[in-house]
Order: structure tokens, then sequence, then C-alpha cells
């Protein structure tokens, strides 16, 4: 019995680890393949990379995917408390704050939207 026990203790290790991965890949409603790579997003510095949107509206679309694979559906474990986008030398930053239900919990999160196509009412990276 102790041996099963044993056995028993690395494998639900290896599954509650592996419940925590983040999502690497995303295929959004029209179609695009979208990547994730990069940190955490806990910070500026550690953004989640955001690439292979073809539109800024796919790009939102995947974060919001990113976070409910974390905490769940949005607008019922979480809700976003406000977003923006904010450059920095050659990168563009979109940070989303969102509030854990019910705990009432607030989280910022870094993406890095440096990759998206961006149209002319956003903020470019490149623009002066």
């Amino acid at each position: 019995m102790n041996l099963r026990i044993m056995l028993l203790i690395p494998v639900m290790l290896l599954v509650a680890c592996a419940s925590q991965r983040l999502p690497s890949r995303y295929r959004s409603t029209t179609g695009s393949d979208i990547y994730f790579s990069g940190g955490k997003g806990d910070a500026r510095e550690d953004a989640i990379i955001i690439r292979g949107a073809l539109r800024q509206s796919e790009g939102v679309e995947a974060e919001y995917y990113f976070l409910s694979r974390i905490y769940g559906v949005k607008d019922k474990a979480w809700r976003v408390n406000g977003q923006t986008i904010f450059r920095e030398e050659k990168s563009a930053y979109d940070v989303v704050e969102i509030r854990l239900i019910p705990s009432g919990k607030t989280l910022y999160f870094y993406f890095d939207v440096s990759k998206l196509p961006w149209g002319r009412s956003a903020v470019r990276p490149d623009s002066p």
C-alpha cells in the first residue's frame, strides 16, 4: 500500500503542474494562428508576447483567451477593470487590469503587442 502511495504522489504532482501550464497557441475566431511566448506578464520586462494576429481585434481576443485559460470565464470569474496601450522605445505594450471575482483582487498583465498589425487609430510603436 505504501508503495502505491509513493508512486501516486509524483503522478499527482505532474498532473498538477501540467494543469498550470500557460497556453502557447490560440486559433482566433477568424482563423488566425496566434502564438504566445515571453514571460508571465506581471511586468513589462516579463511581458507575454503575442504573434500571428492579422487584426488588432484578434490580439485583444487572444489576450482575453490567455487570461481565461488561467482564471476562468471572463465576466464570471474575472472582469476587465481597464486596458491601455503604451509604447517604450520600439515596443508597444497592452496593459490589462483585471479584478478577480469574488475576491476582488486586482491584477495587471503586460502583453507585448509590437507584432500586431496597427491601424491609424492605434498607438503605433514606430510613430513619433
